[in-house]
This record gives C-alpha cells, sequence and structure tokens, in this order.
C-alpha cells in the first residue's frame, strides 16, 4: 500500500502537455511526446507501476484488472505493451518531425520519459520473445532517436538523453548475435542519420545561451526581484543581499563582468564543439580560477557568482562525447554481425567488415579496438579519453562495475541561484 502511495503521489495533476503547448503546431515532435508523457504520467499507469514493483513481495496492492497477480514477467510486459501501447505510436511519430520543447528547463516530464523508454525496450523484449526480431529492433531504435532529441534541449539534458540511449544499447548489446542481415543495414543507417545531425553538445549550448541571458540580465539590472528563498546555496544567499544592495552604476559595471564571461565560457565552448570532431574531447582553455569562496569581496567574485547556474553543465559533456562513441561501435556491431551471416565467421580485423571512416574514434584519436575471445565473441570498445574512460556498447563506469538502469529521472543541483528560464 506504501508503493502505491508513494508512486500515485508522483502523478502530476492535469496535462503535461497541455501546459507545455497551449496552442500545439502538429510540426513539433515534442508535442507527440508530451502526449506520450500524459499517458504515463496517468493514474493508470502509476498504479499498474506500483503493482508490478509489488508483485512478490507487497501482496496487498490492487490487481489491475485484465492481468492475473501470478502473471509471469512476460505476461506483464506483453500487458503494459498491449494498454499503454499508444504512447509508444506518439514516440514514433514524434521521433518522425523536429523537435524543440520551447524552454530549456524541463518540466514534469523526465520521469514520464523515462517510463517511456522503459515501456519500449520491455516492447522490444515481448517482441523478441515471439521471435519478431525486426519490431524489436524497431522500438529499440526509437529509444535511441529519443534520447538524441532530448540530449539537444539544453546541457543539463546531455547526460539524461544520453542515460535514456544507453537503456536501448543495453538491450541492444544483449541481442546483437540475432540480428537479421536487414536488422544490420537499419541499425547502421539510423546511427549514420544521427551522427550527421548538428551535434547536439553544440544545440545544448546555444538553447542554454538564450535561456541565460535574459534570465541574468534581469537580475543584473535589478528588473527580477529575488528573495534568499531562490537561494540554494550560501553563495547563492551572500549573492543575492549583495545584488539588492547594488546602486546604478555598480549594476552596469555588474552586468559588463557577467557579459563578458557569458562570452568567454559560451564562446570557448562553442569554437570547441563547432570544430572537427577529433577537437571535441581537448580540454578547454580558461583561465585558472581560485575555487569560489565567501564572502564574496570583489565585484568580479559577485560576477562569477551570478553565472554560476548560468554556466554549461560541465560532467554532461563526458555523457554527450560517450554516447557518440557508443554510437559509432553499434554501428560496428551491425557491420559485424552482417558480415558473419555473409561469410560465416567472425572477420579477422574490423577493416574486413567495415569501413575506413567507420572504424575510426574521434574520442580517442585512434581506431575501434576489436578482440576476439577464446570462445568466438568478440568485444569492440573505445579507449575513449581522460574523463570516459573505456567505452563499450554497454557503458561500464570507470570501476569496471555495471551501471544500473535509469530508474528516475536526474536533477540539476543548483550551485548558486534558482532561477527558471
Amino acid at each position: 500500500m506504501i508503493a502505491t502511495l508513494a508512486i500515485c503521489i508522483l502523478a502530476q495533476s492535469g496535462s503535461l502537455y497541455a501546459k507545455a503547448f497551449p496552442r500545439p503546431t502538429g510540426h513539433n515532435g515534442y508535442e507527440e511526446y508530451m502526449q506520450a508523457a500524459d499517458i504515463l504520467n496517468s493514474r493508470a499507469y502509476m498504479e499498474f507501476k506500483a503493482w508490478e514493483l509489488s508483485v512478490g513481495r507487497s501482496p496487498g496492492v490492487p490487481t489491475p484488472d485484465g492481468v492475473s497477480a501470478n502473471a509471469t514477467p512476460l505476461t506483464i510486459k506483453k500487458y503494459e505493451v498491449d494498454r499503454f501501447g499508444k504512447a509508444l505510436k506518439l514516440l514514433a511519430i514524434g521521433n518522425t518531425k523536429p523537435t524543440f520543447r520551447g524552454s530549456s528547463q524541463l518540466g514534469g516530464e523526465p520521469q514520464a520519459f523515462v517510463d517511456l523508454a522503459q515501456l519500449a525496450t520491455d516492447a522490444a523484449y515481448v517482441s523478441f520473445a515471439k521471435g519478431d526480431w525486426s519490431s524489436g529492433t524497431n522500438q529499440l531504435l526509437e529509444v535511441v532517436v529519443l534520447g538524441d532529441n532530448l540530449q539537444r534541449e539544453s546541457t543539463f539534458s546531455l547526460e539524461f538523453g544520453s542515460q535514456i540511449a544507453e537503456r536501448a544499447l543495453e538491450s541492444f548489446d544483449r541481442q546483437k548475435t540475432r540480428w537479421s542481415v536487414k536488422d544490420c543495414e537499419r541499425i547502421a543507417l539510423r546511427v549514420e542519420s544521427i551522427l550527421a545531425r548538428p551535434n547536439a553538445i553544440g544545440v545544448a549550448l546555444d538553447h542554454d545561451l538564450a535561456a541565460v541571458i535574459p534570465n541574468l540580465e534581469s537580475m543584473t539590472t535589478g528588473t527580477m526581484k529575488l528573495s534568499e528563498d531562490n537561494a540554494g546555496t550560501d553563495i547563492g544567499k551572500e549573492c543575492i543581499r549583495r545584488l539588492n544592495a547594488l546602486g546604478p552604476s555598480e549594476r552596469i559595471q555588474l552586468k559588463e563582468l557577467v557579459d563578458h564571461r557569458l562570452s568567454m565560457i559560451y564562446g570557448a565552448m562553442q569554437s570547441r564543439f563547432q570544430g572537427p570532431e577529433s577537437q571535441w574531447s581537448a580540454e578547454q582553455a580558461l583561465p585558472t580560477e581560485t575555487e569560489l569562496s565567501l564572502p564574496l569581496t570583489s565585484m568580479n567574485d559577485l560576477a562569477r557568482a551570478v553565472c554560476l547556474d548560468g554556466e554549461p553543465q560541465y560532467n554532461s559533456l563526458s555523457a554527450a562525447l560517450r554516447i557518440r562513441a557508443q554510437l559509432r561501435i553499434l554501428r560496428l556491431h551491425a557491420r559485424i554481425q552482417a558480415y558473419k551471416w555473409r561469410n560465416g565467421r567472425l572477420p579477422n580485423a574490423l577493416s574486413d567488415a567495415a569501413t575506413n571512416l567507420e572504424i575510426q574514434d574521434p574520442l580517442s584519436g585512434k581506431p575501434f579496438l576489436f578482440e576476439i575471445q577464446k570462445d568466438m565473441t568478440y568485444r569492440i570498445y573505445s579507449d575513449g579519453n581522460q574523463s570516459t574512460g573505456q567505452i563499450d556498447l554497454t557503458f561500464l563506469p570507470k570501476d569496471g562495475k555495471s551501471s544500473s538502469p535509469l530508474q528516475t529521472a536526474p536533477t540539476p543541483v543548483s550551485q548558486g541561484i534558482n532561477v527558471a528560464p
């Protein structure tokens, strides 16, 4: 009963879709994503998830109509797909359109998107169980595209979108020996189309900057009234006290410092990610600064404090770099499996199955690594860089332990002043 209550409380009141798009255009795939989010944010879905989590642990949770309390995991997944499968149709439609949320701040939908990715991987599981490998492959590819589109909303979303896509990549990794030649061709084409798009990091930086500039300008000029309730840290509280005490000339000086800082940070990053991909993993060359601490003794310290939550989410960059390497590894697995079908054996080298361009790894600056194991399985991986470590199709953190699937949506951590764009 506690599990039911806890999950149902998460359900948002009202329609996420209606709140985000009061005047829908029909030309933005995010509109379909939000309609799908409404389905998975409904009380019916929340109650189903509470029951699914309680199976075998909390007998008191009511069993939904149409499924047995003793149902097998496969039967439960099939019931879920049959009952809530409209969300998957909306996902597929949304993936055919340009997507843009219209704000760099995600609302209540991230958890619904986690559930949507899980629903799609469950649908793939059901398809694989029936021997329908083509449908299962398509479902997983829809999740990869969803993750790529979500990455483009903000630098915070880079990591969230990458984690969404990695759900599908883990499933692909388990099923790769069963792909048909046609599946391999479909996977390779979809990866190529994603890699050919304007890179997600550059798009996310543009969205961040477009949202940050008006917010910070209203803070420095005094048009936005702030209280210490807006601050999540002691630095944020001190920043607000200083802002509220500034005179007109001091505000002009602060605005110039903030504008210069944003131009320096975003300019360097945009230049980096507009260049060749082989240069993306290079460390950003910015002036060395001491850690910001109290008291904020200078106007420059105040400018740094104002900009804290306006700067890009640097930790997300390595996730975005990693997912591009993983997509290339997925394509190489497709090439290997197609080669195996045609030749009845594994290739001796990646160059036997893939083009010279496909085997190059821009992240490490070297070719991808290919190892045939004693049991005639194989491994394809990237050496990565200092921030990522080695990268396989299934992501393993630096400690080498398997990462647990994304169950709940991450939230950005404020370092200064919380102000929604």
